[in-house]
């Protein structure tokens, strides 16, 4: 996959490099693209938590090669935020390849999204003050 360059920093409508991307230069082209035509869909500034972020006790992590993104929504409430994910990634035709987690108990409630070619979903809820991984619709269930 490639990786941002300037000339696809200029392209992008709704981020710049100056965000928490981690290395901007090392994010792919294909995540960054993507969350801008999310962003265009759902019709809400995103915040971006981070992006590239090299995480050695955790080798399988999109992180680690730029696939991956972690945002908030703004400007509205997180049930709405969700279904606006969800249908912006179906709406561009990508439900089927990407991963997408929900992360309602995080401060600003929010999303990874990572272009890693085939379909993921999961969620993580806080238990006994920990983050535990759980299934995406059982992650939804703390958003009602």
């Amino acid at each position: 996959m490639a990786k941002m360059s300037d000339a696809d920093w200029k392209r992008t409508k709704y981020f710049s490099p100056s965000e928490a991307w981690g290395d901007p230069a090392l994010m792919e082209r294909e995540t960054v693209f993507l969350l801008d035509g999310v962003r265009e869909i759902v019709g809400h500034p995103i915040i971006i938590h981070c992006g590239y972020e090299r995480r050695p006790n955790r080798p399988t992590s999109r992180h680690n090669d730029g696939s991956a993104v972690d945002f908030h929504i703004c400007g509205e409430d997180y049930r709405g935020a969700v279904e606006l994910v969800e249908g912006a990634i179906e709406g561009l035709g990508v439900a089927d390849r990407v991963g997408l987690g929900i992360y309602p108990h995080w401060n600003h409630p929010g999303f990874h999204l990572d272009t890693r070619g085939w379909c993921a979903r999961w969620g993580a809820v806080n238990r006994n003050g920990k983050q535990t991984y759980v299934s995406y619709n059982e992650a939804l269930i703390y958003i009602i």
